[in-house]
C-alpha cells in the first residue's frame, strides 16, 4: 500500500483514503478529497512547496481554495478539512 502527504493539505493519504488522483510530471498524487486536486491542479508548485491552503475569494462571492507560496502574506490556513 502506498502512503503519501496531499500536496494541498499535508494529510496523510493511502490508496485506500484516498478520495482522488492526479499525475504531474510523471508523477503520481493523491488527494484526501476532490477541493484539494483542484487547488493543486491550480498552482501545482505552490501546493509542493508544501506551504499550506488558503482561501481565495472569487469575484462571485464564492470562496476557493488554493495552495500558497512561500513569499505570500499570510493568509488563514485551513487545517483539518
Amino acid at each position: 500500500m502506498i502512503t503519501m502527504r496531499d500536496p494541498a493539505c499535508g494529510r496523510l493519504v493511502t490508496d485506500d483514503t484516498a478520495q482522488t488522483v492526479t499525475e504531474y510530471q510523471g508523477r503520481r498524487y493523491l488527494f484526501c478529497s476532490r477541493g484539494c486536486k483542484t487547488a493543486f491542479e491550480r498552482d501545482p508548485e505552490a501546493c509542493l512547496a508544501g506551504i499550506g491552503l488558503a482561501r481565495a475569494s472569487q469575484p462571485s462571492g464564492m470562496g476557493r481554495w488554493v495552495c500558497r507560496r512561500e513569499a505570500e502574506p499570510e493568509k488563514p490556513v485551513l487545517r483539518g478539512h
